[in-house]
């Protein structure tokens, strides 16, 4: 959305409007503190504070205009529990993102409708902040917010200077996505406690990698300062949808490397060889040609199917149904007499299945399919349908709704399974309409609101 945008600060600086895309990177700001105020037509002003700021970097500021119109204004601060301004916190308005905070950790926004309103600050690195205040010309309203667990604060340098290319990867108790360092090389994560390997990568600059023991409760965040240099050949293995594959087993000139949970290995490359990379389900890949004067290898993989067990009844005797699979591959549909296996590549999948011309509705399971180890069954317990399906599209096969409601409640949630399960399995069905119901004993205002 279109807005004014101008600076205050240490030297003149112009600013200029937005444009339709509602968003412009405003260059070559002088360094110091500004004031930054964006204005649109509706009548909702903000005002972020920044302060300080590091050449290369950054600064983000953004804002969500909703349906506010009035006379409030709200200056928030945000610090955390030593002091410091919290640079990306996000200001939630009666669960409505509304602004992130600048580098200065206070943001200002006028033209917000007056009364109480509830209130929630978020940041990925500290535990969620909620209140409410009673928003009029002139409020104020200042958070401390508490650190999350298992914080790092990672800093990494090449001779001296920031990578502005390097990409972390975190390696322990839970599942971190790879962190983008940005300019300055250096981010705030949130991993949670524990035993955490980390490894940092750099096209133009290499590699480090450090072990660090984290807090398990709440606390301030751990400083991990890696300097990159010559480490050896980063190795990432993935999938064709691009998920990491772990356990992998690399190969070259006899030694062998095994792959983390984010896909990731160093492996020492002393001369030009080829790689091999092999798992229990995998196809076969080609040897990798690598050389010492690589930084970073990608190798994608194909998963070789896995057999799942599959069954279907009604009332304890066995059903005749057909099975379609949605997930990480393309699997046409599968009839099952009874029982029988399905192969899906490993991945989380979404199973239907219908016994058309049976009378007996469709059932949806879903299956997390390992890369090692046993594969779980399935089974599908088919019961009489309540969702018909005609020429017209979908009914409902006596569905009694509660007189006066409007909202369907939790004892039609096998209902609505049922339907969404029935849209699933057949491949014919390219639109879906919702629509309402009416009550006959009622008037015409009364089933309007209905």
């Amino acid at each position: 959305m279109d807005a004014q945008v101008d600076f205050v600060g240490p030297s003149p600086y112009d600013g200029g409007r937005l444009g339709p895309p509602g968003r412009r990177l405003f260059t070559a700001v002088p360094e110091g503190q500004w004031e930054i105020l964006a204005s649109h037509e509706a009548g909702m002003e903000v005002v972020w504070t920044t302060v300080g700021g590091r050449e290369g970097r950054l600064a983000d500021v953004s804002i969500s205009l909703g349906g506010e119109a009035g006379d409030g204004a709200v200056e928030v601060s945000v610090e955390d529990p030593l002091g410091a301004p919290v640079e990306g916190a996000e200001v939630w308005l009666d669960g409505v993102r509304l602004v992130q905070t600048a580098s200065g950790g206070r943001v200002r926004v006028s033209g917000l409708r007056t009364g109480v309103r509830s209130v929630e600050i978020r940041h990925p690195a500290f535990q969620p902040n909620a209140t409410t205040v009673d928003v009029q010309a002139g409020t104020t309203l200042a958070r401390t917010l508490a650190w999350r667990a298992g914080l790092v604060d990672l800093t990494v340098t090449s001779g001296g200077a920031p990578v502005p290319d390097a990409v972390a990867f975190f390696d322990g108790p839970g599942a971190v996505e790879p962190v983008d360092l940005g300019a300055d090389g250096r981010a705030l994560v949130a991993v949670g406690g524990g035993e955490w390997d980390v490894l940092v990568s750099s096209a133009s600059a290499g590699l480090a990698e450090r072990h660090v023991t984290l807090d398990p409760g709440p606390a301030p965040p751990q400083a991990v300062s890696m300097v990159l240099g010559d480490g050896g050949l980063l190795v990432t293995v993935t999938d064709g949808r691009g998920r990491p594959v772990a356990d992998a087993q690399l190969t070259l000139d006899g030694a062998v490397v095994g792959t983390t949970a984010s896909g990731t290995a160093v492996v020492a490359v002393a001369q030009p060889g080829a790689l091999v990379v092999t798992h229990p389900s995998i196809a076969p890949e080609p040897p990798v040609p690598v050389d010492p004067e690589q930084r970073e290898q990608l190798v994608e993989i194909e998963w070789i199917p896995r057999p799942v067990r599959v069954a279907a009844t009604h009332d304890g005797a066995p059903v005749s149904v057909w099975v379609s699979a949605s997930g990480p591959g393309k699997v046409a549909p599968v009839a099952i007499d009874g029982t029988g296996d399905l192969r899906l590549p490993p991945g989380h999948w979404e199973l239907v299945a219908s016994a058309e011309g049976t009378g007996l509705g469709a059932v949806r399971r879903f299956a997390e399919v390992p890369a090692t180890g046993e594969v779980p069954p399935v089974a599908f317990d088919l019961k009489p349908a309540r969702v018909r399906q005609t020429a017209e599209g979908l009914e409902l096969v006596d569905v009694k709704f509660a007189v006066g409601a409007d909202m369907a409640d939790d004892a039609f949630a096998p209902i609505l399974e049922e339907i969404a399960a029935t849209v699933i399995a057949d491949p014919r069905i390219r639109r879906v309409e919702v629509q309402g119901h009416t009550d006959p004993s009622g008037g015409p205002e009364y089933n309007f609101e209905l």
